[in-house]
């Protein structure tokens, strides 16, 4: 008898559910213009599955919040606010609970494309192709994004050059254990990593005020084959003046002298 009640229960509840989810369902577009597109969802076709989380980030608008991944919770909040007679505690559940409807926004389709296209270069895919579906039904579209990521640029070889002779030797070093080696992706994430190791591998050998802006990369992509080469450079230290630009040679620092502080009190 327990048994069967719970069932009931359970079977009465997920009769209420999608009696409402369906009649919210058809509230979803209510309060959409005659002209316009609620935005349903971005669907994102790509031959490198390793870039698709990234690539979804530079997509532009996103449509409403869902709760159990299917159900807009927060738009249907909002359009049943906006029924019937207006009333503050209404209005005050759809300000703060609610949310209006996602519309298509085909400029900004445009945009997230461009954006796309960008963060690619920066993964060293210089000649990635990007398209894109709308498909308009029933008030509601969706957005299909095709990526193409193409052929990526590989380092070659790798030309470090500096004048300043003092930190010639220590750069030599460092760059024994470069995270650039040949047949790597051209990934601009690399080369900061690489820009921040030997920055600290310097400063750990006494180049106190050295930092990575002195540091600089040019891709020669002249090689052909999707191959480059990579000329890095380390500038010396550039002191400004009232004159202009003074360039000197990065300073070595060393300890000059130990004290100890005995009954030493912080207090």
């Amino acid at each position: 008898m327990k048994y069967n009640l719970h069932k009931q229960s359970v079977t009465f509840y997920l009769s209420l559910f999608a009696l409402l989810f369906i009649l919210t369902s058809c509230l979803s577009t209510r309060f959409v213009a005659e002209n316009e597109f609620m935005l349903k969802r971005n669907k994102v076709l790509v031959d490198h599955s390793k870039l698709l989380s990234d690539i979804k980030t530079y997509v532009q608008p996103k449509p409403n919040k869902k709760i159990f991944w299917i159900v807009p919770f927060h738009l249907y909040v909002y359009n049943l606010s906006k029924l019937g007679k207006e009333r503050n505690w209404k209005k005050k559940i759809g300000d703060i609970v609610g949310e209006p409807p996602v519309l298509l926004n085909e400029d900004l389709v445009k945009r997230s494309k461009q954006q796309i296209k960008e963060f690619l270069k920066t993964k060293g895919y210089y000649y990635s192709q990007i398209n894109d579906t709308i498909i308009k039904r029933n008030k509601k579209a969706t957005v299909i994004y095709s990526v193409n990521v193409g052929k990526p640029y590989l380092i070659d070889s790798v030309v470090w050059k500096t004048e300043d002779l003092v930190l010639y030797d220590y750069l030599k070093e460092a760059l024994s254990n470069s995270l650039l080696k040949k047949e790597t992706i051209l990934d601009e994430d690399l080369l900061q990593e690489e820009r921040i190791r030997i920055t600290n591998f310097l400063k750990n050998r006494g180049f106190y005020y050295f930092t990575k802006d002195f540091i600089q990369y040019e891709i020669d992509t002249s090689l052909g084959d999707f191959r480059c080469l990579l000329h890095g450079f380390v500038l010396p230290m550039q002191v400004q003046t009232d004159a202009g630009a003074i360039t000197k040679p990065h300073r070595v620092y060393t300890i000059d002298s130990i004290y100890i502080f005995y009954n030493y009190n912080a207090k």
